[in-house]
């Protein structure tokens, strides 16, 4: 399981002027994103030694409502990974303290994402002397996100007392895709009468839509922490920086057999 967050900038400034840079500018580079995934990966030595290959797949969709507002949220990510051990690993004092080596990630993975949000307004009511106009319109936001991503990574691991593991990491993502954003208000519109003895119903709908590219590249700095049993099952919190854009953590569960 993992979860990122997108931010404006590092500093609290930017944190605060989110609001502003909406007024503004009209955009603000905020995200958000949960996904769930199972990877299951195989000791390709056949090939080359210190080479893993791996498949990748996952989904994740959800949905719900408060003070009727409503969001819907619809994630499907699928990839292949590579894995290559540049240095080999080596323990000292019968494994007490065991290191990993050196080890280079790669990929390619695609991810569709969608984000509906629906947040009801006031009504609107305009009166004169021979009818009513009533407006109760929906505010609609949706984001449809697809991109294709290669990861360039660099880690490496230390395991201490056959059961804590501690690893970093360099690198960086390459991305490719689009985003189309849509924003508009949505409702029904009734007309009555001034006698109030009749009813003319109507709808009023109006969308504006814009597109965005994710940045090609975006560095990272990663590290976790995990605990093990002999290395056959392992629990492990990751953590990603993006530099100056957002972070990603996680929860992972492993085997190896």
């Amino acid at each position: 399981m993992m979860a990122g967050l997108q931010l404006p900038g590092t500093g609290a400034d930017d944190l605060k002027n989110i609001g502003d840079d909406l007024k503004e500018k009209g955009d603000a580079e905020i995200g958000m994103n949960v996904s769930f995934a199972l990877q299951l990966g195989i000791n390709a030595s056949f090939i080359t030694d210190g080479l893993y290959l791996g498949i990748k797949f996952g989904t994740f969709k959800t949905n719900y409502k408060t003070d009727g507002n409503k969001f819907e949220y619809d994630l499907f990510t699928i990839g292949l990974t590579a894995n290559y051990l540049i240095l080999d690993k080596t323990s000292i004092g019968f494994g007490v303290i065991r290191w990993r080596g050196l080890n280079f990630g790669t990929g390619l993975l695609y991810q569709s994402a969608e984000s509906k949000l629906f947040v009801p307004l006031d009504k609107a009511n305009g009166t004169d002397s021979s009818f009513t106009l009533t407006i109760d319109p929906d505010l609609r936001f949706t984001i449809d996100s697809k991109a294709l991503t290669i990861p360039l990574e660099f880690t490496t691991a230390i395991r201490l007392l056959w059961f804590a593991n501690l690893h970093v990491g360099l690198g960086a993502d390459l991305n490719f895709g689009k985003t189309d954003i849509k924003m508009g208000i949505e409702g029904p519109v009734t007309v009555t009468a001034g006698s109030g003895t009749s009813n003319n119903d109507g709808h009023i709908s109006a969308t504006n839509k814009a597109k965005a590219n994710p940045d090609f590249i975006k560095p990272k700095i990663m590290a976790g922490l995990g605990i093990g049993v002999n290395d056959v099952v392992i629990i492990d919190v990751p953590f990603t920086y993006y530099v100056n854009d957002g972070f990603n953590v996680g929860v992972t569960l492993g085997t190896v057999w």
